[in-house]
């Protein structure tokens, strides 16, 4: 499987992959949208708010039940922009990165583990690069590219467990490998505690820093049993919920896909029509894009759309 330009995939790769995007795409924002009416809130107020087993399905946030923020749409910017850089075949502008820590690199990285035909070191790589344009703190870049390396390997049908080694061993080589190694190996030491513990994953998130809010993620969709479990786990807690719900859903719908989505959630989700094209775009260009604008003919359309220059 991969995504150069010439590779053939069969159809059922075709549809596995499409599903695998859609999945990422949908899950991690249904996951912000379950977290977006807590944001801000401490834990009592949060089990007030949706009891012991957390929300029975998105909010009123914003004005609306089902809102997204700023993570999710961030996340839809970067899908765009790999779509426009496929066809482009450029690089885009560097700009100097702040001393942020935050999860803002963090949330928006899953669609570089999308590109499923792209070795993991390169896939990392490019995640650093493009958390640097933002994020000038090392925990905080690699974050951003351990979280693509996990929805590379969810993607590529690995267990969770597997894609989280290989991440910490490309983690130890970069700089911050040691806050980020720390952090993700305390969240699988928690899943092996026992039963989901919404006061670990606030205590795994910390203070919102973008290695906690991977590992309180991590700790939410590997301990819990479907996805509908692990993310009101993810949002259940005084700590940064729409980013915790966000990331693991991005990585409970890379390894799931589409279909295990809870449908009801789904119905509620703002901008879902505009995800779903952006999925089916990114997965149209990784599978044909030399048919859409290669030497042997192009899409009016879709170079329409997504132009050369």
């Amino acid at each position: 499987m991969g995504t150069a330009v010439g590779t053939v995939w069969g159809r059922a790769e075709q549809q596995d992959f499409r599903s695998r995007v859609r999945g990422t795409l949908l899950g991690a924002a249904l996951g912000d949208a379950l977290g977006a009416p807590l944001a801000g809130l401490g834990a009592a107020a949060v089990r007030e708010a949706c009891g012991d087993e957390g929300p029975a399905g998105p909010g009123e946030a914003y004005g609306r039940r089902g809102a997204v923020t700023a993570h999710t749409q961030l996340s839809l910017f970067t899908v765009d922009g790999l779509i426009r850089a496929q066809v482009r075949r450029d690089t885009g502008a560097w700009h100097p990165p702040t001393g942020e820590r935050g999860p803002g690199a963090l949330t928006r990285s899953a669609p570089f583990g999308l590109l499923v035909g792209w070795e993991p070191g390169l896939v990392l790589q490019l995640a650093l690069e493009c958390a640097a344009q933002s994020h000038g703190h090392p925990a905080a870049r690699l974050a951003a590219g351990a979280y693509a390396l996990l929805v590379h390997g969810a993607a590529r049908g690995e267990p969770l467990e597997t894609a989280t080694g290989r991440v910490l061993a490309l983690a130890a080589e970069q700089p911050g490998g040691e806050e980020v190694g720390e952090a993700l190996r305390a969240a699988v030491h928690g899943v092996r505690q026992g039963p989901p513990d919404p006061a670990l994953v606030e205590e795994l998130a910390g203070g919102g820093g973008a290695e906690g809010v991977l590992a309180a993620a991590l700790y939410a969709a590997l301990v819990c049993e479907d996805v509908s479990q692990g993310l009101r786990l993810a949002v259940r807690h005084g700590g940064p919920s729409p980013a915790v719900g966000a990331v693991c859903g991005g990585l409970l719908g890379a390894l799931h896909g589409e279909t295990a989505l809870p449908p009801a959630w789904l119905a509620e989700l703002e901008g879902r029509a505009t995800v779903l094209e952006l999925a089916d775009d990114f997965a149209l260009e990784m599978t044909h894009g030399a048919a859409l604008h290669g030497p042997e003919g192009a899409s009016p359309g879709w170079l329409a759309r997504y132009p050369r220059a």
